[in-house]
């Protein structure tokens, strides 16, 4: 499946969440599983999230057929090759949010490379590029960022069309 939202909740410990439509098949097997696996695919990976995303794809491992992957060793989930990074998961809690539901899960094992992950940016498939700061508003003081750590460079979205 493709998510459009994976956030980032707490360091420690390291928890992420995850929103899956409520009719979702795979919000069920994850929920009896309490364990999954996360690959966060590269901008050059657009087309195994569009078919991940397809609610007319195969069923079960068969939906991995057309593309490289391997075993999470945590979870047995299937880990897709080349992937900016592979996060290993075990479920948390649950909450219900309108139609979706939020999966808390923490990340017990992870692997992260260099590279531009995939967005989805309204609606589409983006890409991400670094960038300069931008100056801040002139109506605005600027504040003081002495004491804020920031660990990503500030990056913008270049979507692609279709």
């Amino acid at each position: 499946m493709t998510v459009s939202s994976l956030s980032a909740l707490s360091r420690e410990p390291l928890l992420v969440g995850i929103c899956l439509q409520r009719q979702s098949a795979s919000l069920a097997l994850l929920k009896e599983s309490r364990t999954f696996a996360v690959s966060v695919l590269t901008a050059s990976q657009a087309e195994p999230a569009r078919r991940f995303a397809d609610p007319q794809r195969p069923r079960g491992r068969a939906q991995f057929d057309l593309v490289d992957w391997e075993p999470d060793p945590y979870s047995g989930a299937p880990l897709i090759a080349d992937a900016l990074s592979w996060l290993s998961c075990r479920l948390v809690t649950t909450a219900a949010a309108g139609d979706h539901e939020l999966l808390l899960a923490e990340v017990v094992e992870g692997v992260a490379r260099d590279g531009h992950p995939l967005l989805n940016f309204g609606g589409a498939m983006a890409a991400v590029t670094t960038l300069e700061a931008a100056a801040p508003p002139a109506h605005r003081a600027t504040p003081d960022l002495s004491t804020v750590a920031v660990d990503t460079p500030l990056t913008r979205c270049e979507g692609e069309s279709g």
